[in-house]
């Protein structure tokens, strides 16, 4: 299989139809998996076309039912305890179906001092590192 690498002019980058309409892989960066990102990038609804302007953000036109559902329940739920299933089939029916293929994942290091408690990692998009700082302790 021979590829190509084609760069978009900036005229031709901000032509909403004509990104929609391009016959081939779009390489993009998604800093943060999110329920609405999740939901613009793969419900069936967000699928560019001439009826909405060519807005939204299924690129690549992914539909499926289940995964709308799936997307519906995991808007619907509010603690994360009950969004762990909703996210765990969602990844489940991606992986199966791939509708996109991750090529490489953002690893952060946090580094804090011997006897800092309390400390829960990057939440974003809540926050940095310090979300939750209120809730560190630090051990004389």
């Amino acid at each position: 299989m021979v590829t190509e690498h084609v760069v978009l002019s900036q005229p031709q980058a901000n032509d909403r139809r004509y990104r929609s309409t391009f016959p081939a892989l779009n390489s993009a960066g998604w800093p943060i998996a999110t329920v609405a990102s999740i939901e613009g990038r793969f419900r069936s609804t967000n699928c560019p076309s001439e009826q909405n302007g060519w807005t939204g953000q299924n690129y690549g036109c992914y539909t499926n039912p289940a995964a709308d559902q799936m997307i519906d329940r995991l808007k619907a739920v509010i603690d994360p305890e009950d969004q762990r299933r909703p996210y765990q089939e969602l990844a489940r029916l991606q992986t199966e179906e791939l509708p996109f293929l991750p090529l490489f994942f953002n690893i952060n290091l946090t580094v804090f001092r011997q006897g800092i408690t309390g400390v829960k990692g990057d939440a974003r998009p809540e926050g940095g590192v310090t979300w939750n700082i209120a809730e560190w302790d630090i051990d004389w």
